[in-house]
């Protein structure tokens, strides 16, 4: 980790100090076959929408259960238990909490790998979040997960894979929420 630390306070992005170290810890748990680190929620909608939507907190599935406890027992080493999630002590990381939200990557559509320098992380597939949102919208009335809806839909719109995603909406039952976030999509064109 304090190899780590200078590149961290050099970078001037902060969404992408979160990545390094993610990929940073990714990376190592993958060589030590410990499971991997997959970004979902927020976060996900943060890198996939180029920080149009900003989040307060990193959510992450630390897909292994021993990967789950080592990371836990990491972050407590340098961050403030809060809730389910970690807030880091380290000024250049003091912003977003670190949340793990699950010990097991479940989602139909495998995690997309992505480089960050010389390390690598996942990110759960746009598509799968548009369905977790298009559910929050639906029967929780949540106009935030509309709005993630919304985004990842509009940046993602022509590369979002369509005949997944259609199944995916009716297998969840929100093709209604879909439609609806199509139309109102093709106003802001």
């Amino acid at each position: 980790m304090t190899s780590l630390l200078p590149r961290l306070r050099a970078e001037v992005d902060e969404t992408k100090r979160y990545l390094l170290l993610i990929a940073w810890l990714n990376k190592k748990f993958e060589k030590l076959n410990l499971g991997r680190i997959v970004i979902t929620g927020g976060f996900a909608v943060e890198i996939y929408t180029g920080r149009t939507y900003r989040t307060m907190d990193v959510d992450i599935i630390v897909d292994g259960s021993l990967a789950a406890k080592v990371i836990e027992g990491l972050l407590s080493k340098f961050s403030e238990k809060i809730g389910r999630g970690y807030l880091p002590k380290y000024e250049s990381l003091d912003v977003k909490s670190i949340d793990i939200v699950s010990n097991s990557y479940i989602r139909k559509a495998k995690p997309i790998k992505i480089i960050i320098d010389d390390y690598y992380a996942y990110l759960e597939p746009p598509e799968e979040l548009i369905v977790t949102y298009l559910s929050g919208w639906k029967f929780w009335r949540s106009t935030e997960d509309r709005d993630k809806a919304m985004w990842l839909y509009i940046v993602w719109r022509d590369r979002l894979d369509e005949e997944y995603l259609v199944q995916r909406v009716a297998e969840e039952k929100v093709m209604d929420k879909l439609n609806e976030l199509r139309r109102l999509s093709e106003k802001l064109r």
